[in-house]
Parts: C-alpha cells; structure tokens; sequence
C-alpha cells in the first residue's frame, strides 16, 4: 500500500475566525471544503487513488471524527474562541443569514440577544457550550454537553491535535500552525467577518451567555494553556516569527486594499 504524507484535518468550529484559517490552509495545500460528517464521508470515499494521494487537507464545520474517513495519518488542527464573544457573533450572523437554519426561529420569535443565549441547547447545542460539544462524542450522543464531555473534551485536544489556536490569538496561532505544518510564511485579509454588535453588551445578557457556557469557557482556558505549551516548546525565536508575520502582514493587507491583483502577484507565492 502507497504511503502518503499526514493529512491535515481542520475542525472548524463556527464563529471563530475558521473561514479566514481555511483560506489560509487552503491557500498552499490541496484541499476540500465540507458540510457534514456524512459529506466528508461521500467525498473522501469517491475520490480516486491519485487524487486521494494529491489531497492534503480536509476542512469544515464538523465535529472532531474526520480521521475515521481516511486510512494515512492525520494533524488535527482548530481555533476555539472566548466563549461570550462567540456566542454574540453567532447571534448577529444569525440574524443577517436568512439561510441560517435558526434564522426562523431568531426572527419569528424576536429574539434579543440574552433570550437566544438563554435557548441554549434546546434552540442549538451550537449556544450551549457549543465548542466542547465539537470534541465531545459524548455531548454529542447527549445533545448537550456535561462534565464529562468538558474532561473528553480537554483529552481529545490535548492528545489528538497538532496545534490548538485561539481567534484572540489569531496570529500566534497562525504562525504556530505554519512551523508545525511546514508552511509558507502565510498572508491574509479577514474573510466572513459577521455585523457589528449593535451597542455595548449589557450585565444581564453576558451574565446569560455565560451561566449557558461555563464548560466552553474552561475549555477555552485550556487551549489557550496547550497554545502557551506549545509556544515555549518552539523556542525564543518564536515572537520574532509572530513579529515578521505581522509586518508582513500589514503591508499586504495595505496593498491588498488598494490593488488586490498586484498584492496576490507580490505576496502570494
């Protein structure tokens, strides 16, 4: 049997900056794009031999599971996001998606943003500690996540994945992916970034989103401890990586906005 190198498998938990990473994965390696589980399942299994072996990442909104699907080694990669800030990004992408499948149920009911983080898992368990769920087999079969999902979570993470990142951390997270992956220096512009809260987040309303996402928010903690680990596993050059890759960064993101073709010609290699 042909050997093929690891393949990159990204879980991409919803409102976490995971469109602009895949952008960037996708941007240097050969890639698909899926819906579900079921989707991941049919794609991988029609491709052909040669195209199986040309493939190296496999990304979308699917819980941790996608290694099940292939027969090569896999590097798992993700981004987790504070959990109040996710939630109320969630809501207003929501409330501006009318394909969205809570669209109906925001909009028909009148949902402030405090009652759709109150609905928690009986409106979605992407509300209710929707990030534990995605590592979670276990909340999962629950539809809710528990303690002992929080604990299977942290297990999967910390033993299963190559880099875990965080969207507050976005470009250390980035630059740790690259060295672990072997990438190009990478560049990017934001991609589906959601509307504006409207107004500042009021006591009562972050006190709902996190009494609904205790369990996401010790998850949270915890990647960015792995990150940390991780970090100072990679040495002191580190920072002056994250440092160069935020100049770059900058100078193409200005060009970018005034010659999208000419900072594709001149970054994009």
């Amino acid at each position: 049997m042909p050997t093929h190198p690891p393949l990159v498998l990204f879980v991409h938990v919803p409102k976490t900056g995971g469109t602009t990473l895949h952008s960037i994965l996708s941007g240097q390696l050969n890639g698909i794009f899926v819906e579900s589980m079921e989707h991941a399942e049919s794609s991988i299994g029609s491709l052909g031999e040669s195209e199986f072996a040309q493939l190296e990442l496999v990304g979308g909104h699917v819980p941790y599971g996608l290694h099940e699907f292939v027969q090569r080694p896999v590097k798992y990669v993700t981004m987790l996001r504070d959990p109040v800030r996710r939630v109320v990004s969630h809501y207003w992408f929501v409330r501006n998606d009318p394909s969205h499948y809570l669209y109906r149920a925001v909009i028909d009911g009148d949902l402030s943003l405090r009652q759709y983080a109150e609905g928690g898992c009986r409106l979605s368990a992407e509300i209710e500690n929707g990030q534990v769920w995605m590592f979670s087999a276990r909340a999962r079969r629950l539809e809710c996540a528990d303690r002992e999902s929080l604990e299977e979570a942290k297990a999967v993470l910390r033993d299963r994945f190559a880099v875990v990142g965080t969207t507050e951390r976005f470009d250390e997270s980035v630059v740790a992916m690259q060295r672990v992956l072997g990438l190009r220096p990478p560049v990017y512009v934001r991609q589906n970034t959601g509307p504006a809260p409207r107004g500042p987040l009021d006591s009562e309303t972050r006190t709902a989103i996190e009494a609904r996402n205790i369990l996401d928010t010790e998850l949270y903690t915890y990647a960015n401890e792995l990150l940390d680990t991780q970090i100072r596993r990679m040495g002191p050059r580190f920072q002056r990586d994250v440092d160069r890759f935020r100049r770059l960064n900058s100078a193409y993101r200005a060009l970018h906005r005034i010659a999208p073709p000419l900072a594709r010609l001149a970054f994009e290699r």
